[in-house]
């Protein structure tokens, strides 16, 4: 979500930046998974009911950003489409208090939040 945050919507690392969690995605559901669930806290997450450590920084930072977006859950399935990751991490790389971005829900498909001006 940093590279979305920073560089312009064309911009070739945005590339690198999604193929990279596509690929780490497409790892993670090589296995018997089918879908992978996370719950977001304001200073952590829980990943498969598994908490992180809220003094993780990284992980911390996501937390924040997802609650500022007020997503309370995400769960990303098999399948998910390379262009609906890279809409959701341009959705959730905009600052929400600064450009007045609110959730609005699920999308019908269920893979993705839909957000708005």
């Amino acid at each position: 979500m940093n590279k979305h945050a920073i560089y312009p919507s064309a911009h070739p690392l945005l590339d690198v930046a999604v193929d990279g969690v596509s690929n780490r995605l497409a790892v993670l559901f090589v296995e018997a998974r089918d879908s992978l669930s996370i719950g977001v806290a304001r200073k952590q997450l829980i990943i498969e009911g598994v908490a992180t450590d809220p003094q993780n920084p990284v992980l911390k930072e996501l937390a924040q950003r997802l609650h500022q977006h007020r997503v309370g859950a995400l769960k990303l399935v098999r399948g998910i489409g390379r262009d609906e990751l890279a809409e959701a991490l341009a959705a959730l790389a905009v600052d929400p208090i600064r450009s007045g971005w609110t959730r609005r829900g699920s999308e019908s498909c269920g893979r993705t939040s839909a957000f708005s001006r």
